[in-house]
C-alpha cells in the first residue's frame, strides 16, 4: 500500500525524503491504511506547506523576526539530550518555567505558530538522521515537566495558541510521537487536561502518561539518567530555566501598563514615514475596558478601530499602513469603573 500512495503523491512532494516508505507510513497510519483518506490527508499537507512556505521558516526572515527567533530559541525552556535506550530521539520542556504573560505580550500568535512549524521541521530533521542510522521509522520520546504551572498558562490566548498548534501538528506532522511523560503535574491538572486532550489527536493522548513528582523509575524505563537533565533529578545537562521574556530586539514599546479607575489613558506614536505599517499586540490582564485607535493627520481624524469593550484574557492583534505622516493614537476607556483599575500589556513595532 506504500507504494501505491507513493505512484498517487508523487508529484505533490516537494521533497525527496517525503516518499520515502518510512514517510508515506505515516500517513497510513494515521489514516488507519485507507489509502483513500491518507492521500487526501498527504495532498492537503503538501499544499499547507506551499502556503505557509514551511521551507523557508527561519531560513529568510526579515532581520528583525530571525532575531526574534534566536531569542526566544535561546529563552525556552527546552532541549534534545541524547537518545532513548534504543536511540530515538528525546526532548524535554519545563513548560511550568514559561511566564505566559510576558510571551504573549512580546509574540504575536503569528509568530508562536511559526515557531512551532520551526521547531518541528528540525523535530523532522533529526528523526530521518535517525530513521537512516535505525533503518525504521522513529518518533520522539517527550517529557514535559509542569512545575510552576498556574491558572495564567491557561488564558485564552495561551489556550487559542495549544488549540491551533495541536492542529497543525496532527495534520501536518503525523505520527510523530511515541511516547509522553508530563512530570510534576499539580492535583488541579486533571480540570486543564480534561481541556486541551479534546483537541489532542486520540493517538498521541493514548501516548501521554500524566505523572505527580514521583516520575524517575517511570523515565528510566525508557532513558538513561545521564541523558535526563540535572534540574529534573538527572544528570545531564540542564535546560533553560524559562523565566520572563524580554526580547532586546524587534519592538520599539513593550510595556505594562494600568489605567486607573474612572479615568481614560492614551498612547501616541508619531508616524514620519509615508506607507509604514504599525501593528500592535495587547492583553488584558483584568476585568474590561474600552479599547479604540485613530490616525490624525493635518487635522483629520480616521477611525482605525471603533470603541469597543474587551474583556479579561482577551488578546488584541491589529496593525495600519497609513498613506501619511501624522499621529496613530491608541485610547483606552476606563471612565466607567469608579472602582476598578485595568492592567494591559502594549506592544508596538513598526515596519517599512
Amino acid at each position: 500500500m506504500i507504494g501505491a500512495l507513493r505512484d498517487i503523491v508523487k508529484d505533490d512532494a516537494h521533497h525527496k525524503h517525503q516518499l520515502t516508505d518510512f514517510y508515506l507510513s505515516r500517513w497510513l497510519v494515521a489514516r488507519q491504511w485507507n489509502l483513500e483518506e491518507a492521500t487526501k490527508m498527504y495532498k492537503s499537507s503538501m499544499q499547507w506547506r506551499k502556503e505557509m512556505n514551511v521551507d523557508s521558516i527561519a531560513k529568510n526572515l526579515p532581520k528583525e523576526e530571525s532575531q526574534l527567533f534566536e531569542e526566544y530559541t535561546n529563552y525556552w525552556p527546552s532541549g534534545f539530550i541524547g537518545e532513548t535506550l534504543d536511540g530515538w530521539t528525546l526532548y524535554f520542556e519545563k513548560i511550568g518555567c514559561v511566564d505566559p504573560s510576558s510571551v504573549i505580550t512580546h509574540t504575536t500568535k503569528e509568530f508562536r505558530i511559526k515557531y512551532n512549524i520551526w521547531k518541528m521541521e528540525n523535530l523532522e530533521k533529526r528523526r530521518r538522521k535517525i530513521e537512516k542510522k535505525l533503518g525504521k521509522t522513529a518518533g520522539t520520546t517527550m517529557v514535559v515537566d509542569l512545575s510552576g504551572i498556574g491558572w495564567g498558562h491557561t488564558s485564552t490566548a495561551s489556550l487559542e495558541v495549544f488549540q491551533s498548534v495541536s492542529a497543525i501538528n496532527k495534520l501536518n506532522y503525523p505520527e510523530t510521537l511515541r511516547k509522553s511523560f508530563i512530570i510534576n503535574a499539580p492535583s488541579f491538572f486533571s480540570m486543564i487536561w480534561n481541556l486541551v486532550s479534546k483537541w489532542m489527536d486520540p493517538t498521541t493522548k493514548d501516548k501521554t502518561v500524566v505523572l505527580g513528582g514521583d516520575y524517575m523509575n517511570n523515565l528510566l524505563e525508557y532513558m538513561d539518567i545521564s541523558c535526563i537533565p540535572s534540574n529534573l533529578g538527572g544528570k545531564g545537562p540542564a535546560i533553560p530555566s524559562g523565566g520572563t521574556f524580554l526580547p532586546n530586539c524587534r519592538f520599539s514599546s513593550g510595556t505594562k501598563i494600568t489605567i486607573a479607575r474612572s479615568s481614560t489613558y492614551e498612547e501616541v506614536f508619531n508616524v514620519t514615514k509615508v506607507n509604514s505599517t504599525i501593528s500592535w499586540h495587547l492583553i488584558l490582564e483584568n476585568n474590561d475596558i474600552g479599547f479604540s485607535v485613530v490616525f490624525l493627520t493635518e487635522g483629520n481624524k480616521i477611525s482605525v478601530r471603533d470603541n469597543e469593550k474587551i474583556y479579561e484574557g482577551a488578546t488584541l492583534e491589529g496593525s495600519y499602513t497609513p498613506k501619511t505622516v501624522g499621529s496613530l493614537i491608541f485610547l483606552w476607556d476606563n471612565s466607567f469603573s469608579w472602582t476598578k483599575s485595568k492592567t494591559i500589556h502594549f506592544t508596538v513595532q513598526f515596519s517599512n
